[in-house]
């Protein structure tokens, strides 16, 4: 075993223009505040935002029941931060069973 021989992984300071949490998405509400919570709490533990999105049905969540903010699903977020000029997007996968989302 020559150690010298194994090249280390690059390595980048540069963060992501974007960071997104993604779920299959729900009309249910509690789900779409579960992935808000989630988020937070990995921004918090990261130190970068993560943005909860979702893949489809969440956009059905009344506002008011989203503490009136509305949620956000992954092709118009994703498609509006690039044409904002975001180039690098970390795509984070919440997928707890078969999905025919991916």
């Amino acid at each position: 075993n020559d150690d010298a021989s194994i090249a280390a992984p690059p390595t980048t300071t540069d963060s992501p223009d974007l960071v997104v949490l993604v779920d299959n998405g729900s009309s249910r509400p509690q789900s779409t505040l579960m992935l808000r919570d989630i988020a937070r709490k990995l921004s918090q533990r990261i130190g970068t935002e993560v943005v909860p999105v979702s893949m489809n049905h969440a956009d059905r969540a009344k506002e008011e029941d989203l503490n009136g903010e509305p949620a956000n699903l992954f092709k118009p977020l994703v498609s509006a931060r690039i044409a904002d000029g975001a180039r690098s997007v970390v795509v984070l996968p919440l997928f707890l069973g078969p999905v025919k989302a991916v």
